[in-house]
């Protein structure tokens, strides 16, 4: 499979943005994520999560099971009610599953290979998408490596 490109910035619904990830990752892509310091923000009012840009480890973004409490929004994204007990939610057979990794770049790397329009993907997502990152795309305005891949993914 293609090498996905995801963006998180600050808008709200940072949970779309984590759940994105884990059918991404469960369904076999290799995706590459950006993070704007306005989407660590809501990451953290929204979903309790804890994520250093730079000291990214991929389990801040997407804790296991026994991390997350099932009263958090992450708990009932995965584990949703069905009367008083909990099933889990999957899209997929244990069969299916061939898990792909997740590559991280800091928002300013602007060398990283998501910025260059060599780096084949199959695509990208901002998810969420912030006001202000959308009016830096509708205006050709790359600040950060979010912008800049857009701008790649745009032009391909």
């Amino acid at each position: 499979m293609q090498d996905l490109v995801v963006a998180i910035t600050g808008a709200s619904g940072s949970i779309y943005a984590v759940r994105l990830l884990e059918i991404l990752l469960t369904s076999g892509h290799n995706v590459h994520v950006t993070i704007s310091p306005a989407a660590v923000q809501v990451l953290h009012h929204e979903l309790g999560l804890h994520v250093d840009l730079d000291n990214f480890d991929s389990t801040q973004l997407l804790p296991d099971e026994a991390e997350v409490s099932q009263d958090s929004a992450l708990g009932k994204l995965r584990r949703p009610t069905v009367g008083s007990e909990f099933a889990v939610s999957s899209v997929f057979n244990e069969s299916d599953l061939e898990t792909g990794q997740l590559h991280y770049h800091h928002y300013e790397d602007f060398f990283a290979g998501i910025a260059s329009g060599s780096f084949l993907t199959g695509g990208m997502v901002i998810c969420p998408c912030s006001m202000g990152t959308l009016g830096s795309l509708a205006n050709g305005h790359a600040t950060n490596l979010i912008h800049r891949a857009a701008e790649v993914h745009l032009k391909e």
